[in-house]
């Protein structure tokens, strides 16, 4: 035997006794054959049973008090029903003062031997009532009672100033950002940090006046310089992120390309708009002679630069010769002259 090996034979662990070390499987902890009081044996490792979590075969967990009858607190027990997910045994129980049935396990039953008054949640929230007619809260004014919520919480007819009724639970009343009705908080109740911006001006929009809110974001009815008339939010405005309606926008991006030179297409006047990505149309005239219609993202990224002129001539030119080389140079020169030209 291994001399670290804590030999246990004979000891007893619950309603287990060590007979023998078993067989040792590989790379497994050590086994011990042990024999229950029940008369069954088996082989159970080291581990659980000097740590205590092992103290039978299997026949402690079939085996259960019987609380049926039995009276813990304000609960008194009907009947057993089956075990939850977590293989607890749970009761069916009934409360004395109120008659409410409701499910619990063994060890809630048993920790309310010393407390005369534990009982189901409505008992407990009867118990701890706080009549609220009458009283005021914001602008909700307390009528009287209605019934309790699903949970147990008791709730309040409660009226507004303006004349609206509504149901509030507890909570929502003594929460002190519930003031009044949702009409009420809108058109009188002013933030802390709300800055009013009725008549300003931002770059294109004129501010004419609140609109209502969209999801909690503050909303201004806003007019641009256009004419176009749009709700924008308050952060929109401050920061500068908007600054004109979409069409106005648009027109302040569009860059003028007439006269300019694409390599071997020179821009002669604007035909146009793309009506699917709303990009300008442009009327170019090749070196060749030749006219085209191209795009202004396609200039201004370089996907066309001729009218398909300069593949025939690169079919036509033997590669690697002379001429081959100084055209490609010059038209790269070209390229570059007006894309530096271009971004000053």
């Amino acid at each position: 035997m291994d001399k670290t090996l804590i030999d246990i034979t004979g000891q007893r662990f619950g309603r287990l006794v060590v007979l023998k070390k078993a067989k040792r499987l590989p790379n497994r902890p050590v086994r011990w054959i042990c024999q229950c009081d029940c008369g069954k044996i088996k082989p159970i490792y080291s581990q659980p049973i000097r740590s205590g979590r092992q103290k039978s075969c299997g026949c402690l967990n079939r085996e259960y008090e019987d609380l049926v009858n039995q009276t813990f607190g304000n609960w008194i027990v009907l009947k057993r029903l089956p075990n939850d997910e977590g293989h607890h045994m749970r009761w069916k129980c009934k409360c004395i003062k109120c008659n409410n049935i409701s499910s619990m396990t063994g060890g809630n039953l048993k920790e309310c031997h010393d407390r005369s008054s534990y009982s189901c949640s409505k008992c407990r929230v009867d118990n701890k009532f706080t009549d609220l007619t009458g009283l005021v809260f914001g602008w909700w004014t307390v009528i009287g009672r209605v019934q309790n919520s699903c949970c147990g919480g008791a709730r309040w007819n409660c009226k507004c100033k303006c004349g609206k009724r509504s149901i509030l639970a507890t909570h929502q009343l003594r929460h002190k950002g519930i003031h009044g009705c949702r009409s009420c908080t809108f058109s009188e109740w002013t933030p802390k940090y709300f800055k009013d911006l009725t008549g300003m001006r931002f770059d294109k929009w004129f501010v004419v006046e609140r609109a209502p809110n969209n999801k909690r974001i503050t909303m201004w009815k806003c007019q641009c310089d256009c004419g176009t008339i749009r709700n924008v939010s308050a952060n929109s405005l401050t920061s500068k992120k908007s600054k004109g309606c979409r069409g106005c926008a648009i027109s302040n991006s569009f860059v003028d390309l007439t006269g300019k030179r694409y390599n071997r297409l020179v821009v002669v006047k604007r035909i146009g708009t793309n009506s699917l990505n709303k990009n300008a149309i442009w009327l170019c005239q090749c070196d060749c002679g030749n006219t085209i219609e191209v795009e202004s993202r396609h200039l201004n990224y370089g996907a066309v630069s001729s009218c398909k002129c300069y593949k025939k001539n690169m079919t036509s030119l033997a590669a690697g010769t002379k001429e081959h080389i100084a055209y490609l140079k010059m038209i790269g020169s070209m390229y570059w002259e007006d894309r530096s030209r271009n971004s000053l």
